[in-house]
């Protein structure tokens, strides 16, 4: 579900709008026809919403999507939110510097996904390296430089860019 509905999107051969939603029927269909998947139901996709720790789907209506984390382009969320203080980020050691130069962007995604938690950001950053960095970010003095954020659950918020200015590294977790 992840993989379509985050990643491969409309190549999938299923229709989605611009905010990332696709008909929750022919997403069951689309999954039934592979031999791993013939079980989905309905009732399936509303337990992965609603137990999703991470709040990563919706379900509105007869339409399924992402919140967040798309590789493929979707409208940016209509209301812009006021983000906390400081936001995190985890990112592979070796591209700490170039960020800190050039600032920070979403690199494959359609959107940067800013983590109010940084225990959650050093979570998701090591699935790809086992020691990241963790970036802490000025969202409030960003936000009044005019960045756009937008909340896409209680612990992540998204945008399309962060300056260098407003950001710095923070010590390294062991």
């Amino acid at each position: 579900m992840a993989l379509l509905l985050r990643h491969q999107g409309p190549q999938s051969g299923l229709r989605f709008d611009e905010r990332g939603f696709t008909a929750v029927d022919p997403l069951i269909q689309y999954m039934n026809r592979n031999e791993l998947f013939r079980w989905v139901k309905l009732e399936h996709l509303q337990e992965i919403v609603t137990g999703d720790a991470k709040q990563r789907y919706e379900i509105v209506g007869d339409g399924i999507r992402a919140k967040y984390g798309h590789s493929f382009p979707v409208r940016e969320p209509s209301e812009p939110a006021t983000p906390p203080g400081v936001l995190y980020y985890g990112i592979s050691s070796r591209r700490v510097d170039p960020v800190l130069h050039g600032g920070l962007r979403p690199m494959g995604r359609s959107m940067l996904h800013l983590s109010t938690d940084e225990a959650d950001a050093f979570q998701v950053a090591a699935r790809q390296e086992p020691r990241p960095s963790m970036l802490e970010i000025n969202a409030v003095g960003a936000h009044q430089a005019g960045v756009k954020f937008f909340k896409a659950t209680e612990k992540i918020y998204l945008t399309g860019s962060v300056p260098a200015t407003f950001i710095k590294v923070k010590a390294a977790r062991r």
